[in-house]
């Protein structure tokens, strides 16, 4: 346990290393926001008892005992394949998982607001069950409520999620909950990464919650992605997570565990949002070119075209990401990619 200072709060933060995985490191272009049926949040699920059914004997982190990885780490995704049950014909955005792949957060804007969602399974292949609207995570902003990009912690009961607010800009918060099946506590913001100016989105925690990365537009219009370390019980002043590129934005980012890919999104020569692909050898150092991840993105990239990175399993064996690509069901839909054995 250790006490993570917020600001105005004090809250206990239980804090749960994995081991690392992530892919091998190898050589390697604007919106200014992010992107229901409603049902009321009882704070716990009915799927929520079968959620530490799952143990070692079940499956494992590449997959079922004794079937061996469940892919290749080294090769490429294949074409993403719509997520079942989570689309609608309203507007998912930010599918983020679990890291045992059982709870699915993301959220749909409808009318009244961006609401966030949570599903829950019982196993990592089983279909998801039925959503609840996680009531607790949506708070007043300027014109509708909103909140989107919930990364959580390891262990699940800690969590970061962007909330637009009152003067228009998105600030990062931390929630919390005391256990799988609790509703979330109101969002708190994190006062120490935020900047000056500009406006601070889709946050991503790393496994052991000593580093923040998060998108942010301060000091100027441009898109790029900051890192905030955790030290003496707070996050603190956020800086550039790599040089800047001067033709590229970098949006969404999503890291491997080991923290040695970066997955995330940038603006083309065409307006299209897409995503893209950095390795590095050490946390701390240079990163290698962008490279474009060729399936994910699929063919005819134009104007009106977004992809972006949402989640990376563990054994970055699969990718959740947001898209408008043709085949949805509604104006951003949360697509799954994964890799072949």
């Amino acid at each position: 346990m250790r006490l993570r200072v917020l600001g105005i709060s004090t809250i206990a933060v239980p804090v749960l290393a994995w081991a690392c995985v992530g892919d091998a490191p190898v050589a390697t272009p604007n919106d200014g926001g992010s992107d229901s049926n409603t049902s009321v949040d009882s704070g716990a699920d009915v799927q929520d008892a079968a959620l530490g059914d799952v143990v070692a004997a079940d499956v494992g982190s590449d997959g079922p005992i004794d079937a061996g990885p469940r892919c290749d780490p080294t090769k490429d995704f294949d074409a993403p394949v719509l997520e079942p049950v989570v689309n609608t014909a309203l507007d998912e955005d930010i599918g983020r998982l679990s890291s045992d792949e059982l709870e699915l957060y993301l959220t749909r804007q409808d009318p009244g607001g961006k609401r966030v969602f949570r599903y829950t399974r019982a196993q990592p292949a089983d279909p998801w069950g039925a959503p609840s609207v996680q009531t607790t995570l949506t708070v007043a902003g300027p014109a509708i409520p909103a909140s989107v990009g919930l990364s959580l912690e390891p262990a699940g009961l800690n969590a970061y999620i962007a909330v637009l607010q009152t003067d228009g800009t998105w600030r990062i918060t931390f929630t919390t909950r005391p256990n799988l099946g609790a509703a979330w506590q109101a969002p708190v913001i994190l006062t120490g990464t935020h900047g000056a100016d500009g406006t601070d989105e889709q946050p991503w925690i790393n496994r052991d919650a000593t580093r923040l990365y998060f998108m942010s537009n301060r000091g100027g219009g441009v898109f790029r992605v900051y890192v905030s370390p955790f030290s003496n019980g707070v996050f603190q002043a956020a800086s550039l997570v790599d040089a800047p590129d001067s033709a590229n934005e970098s949006r969404y980012p999503v890291l491997s565990d080991d923290e040695l890919t970066m997955y995330f999104s940038s603006y083309d020569s065409t307006n299209g949002l897409r995503a893209y692909k950095k390795t590095r050898s050490s946390i701390g150092g240079p990163w290698s070119a962008r490279t474009v991840v060729p399936a994910v993105n699929g063919s005819g990239l134009n104007s009106g075209s977004r992809t972006y990175p949402t989640w990376l399993s563990k054994d970055t064996c699969v990718m959740y990401l947001n898209t408008n690509r043709g085949g949805g069901v509604g104006l951003h839909d949360v697509w799954r990619a994964t890799k072949p054995k």
